[in-house]
């Protein structure tokens, strides 16, 4: 039906709603940000370092003084 109304469809919903249900309510994944001020000038090295392992339970650490080459004593994680 929706289809029928344009030639192109954007739909902001559930994925599970626009496909009726088809395969079950799916899970949804969701984020927190945490941020840490360190007592350190360096914690990585680098701006974004991502991890893929499924044992650990987020995606990145975000560096940020690294994205504007900050020379400050401490740093701040997300």
């Amino acid at each position: 039906e929706l289809e029928a109304s344009a030639n192109k469809v954007v739909f902001t919903g559930m994925i599970d709603q626009y496909f009726d249900y088809k395969h079950g309510e799916l899970e949804y994944r969701s984020l927190r940000f945490e941020h840490e001020i360190l007592d350190e000038e360096n914690y990585q090295g680098n701006a974004v370092v991502n991890y893929t392992e499924r044992e650990i339970p987020y995606t990145r650490i975000i560096e940020h003084k690294h994205f504007e080459y900050g020379m400050q004593p401490k740093t701040v994680i997300t």
